[in-house]
């Protein structure tokens, strides 16, 4: 079969594109959305405490207009962070996925397929396939 150059578009750039602008919409509305809780929390429990009379109204006012006023901007600088953080995990994956976290073992009883197809007068590859289906031999496949 020839081999087939393809372009970029046909290896699935769109995909990704659309993807990563999935996931950079995602994280920019949710970190909104929690900025957003956080300053009504935030508003709330002033207000509570102004009703509980540990806090001046003046103070509750205060603290309202100092939280309302707080730039959404911080949240912008919190998405970099964690996608700052998220890289270096990604980064941390794929070098720990590279890696043989495995010991190695020698097996005592196994046989090369081919030697024991051999072994058994049987040199068709495809009769060796057909008498290992058939007897439902257990194979191995070590790349």
């Amino acid at each position: 079969m020839p081999s087939i150059e393809l372009n970029i578009f046909q290896r699935g750039i769109l995909q990704k594109c659309a993807t990563v602008f999935v996931y950079f919409a995602s994280i920019i509305t949710g970190a909104l959305i929690i900025d957003w809780l956080d300053k009504r929390l935030f508003i709330r429990l002033a207000e509570e405490a102004a009703h509980q009379k540990l806090l001046s109204p003046e103070a509750s006012r205060g603290f309202t207009r100092l939280i309302e006023a707080r730039e959404s901007t911080v949240i912008i600088f919190v998405v970099v962070v964690g996608l700052a953080c998220g890289f270096v995990g990604w980064l941390f994956m794929r070098w720990a996925a590279k890696r043989n976290w495995s010991w190695p073992t020698t097996l005592p009883k196994a046989v090369e397929f081919r030697s024991a197809m051999e072994q058994l007068g049987i040199a068709d590859p495809a009769d060796r396939i057909a008498f290992a289906r058939k007897h439902k031999l257990n194979v191995l496949a070590v790349l």
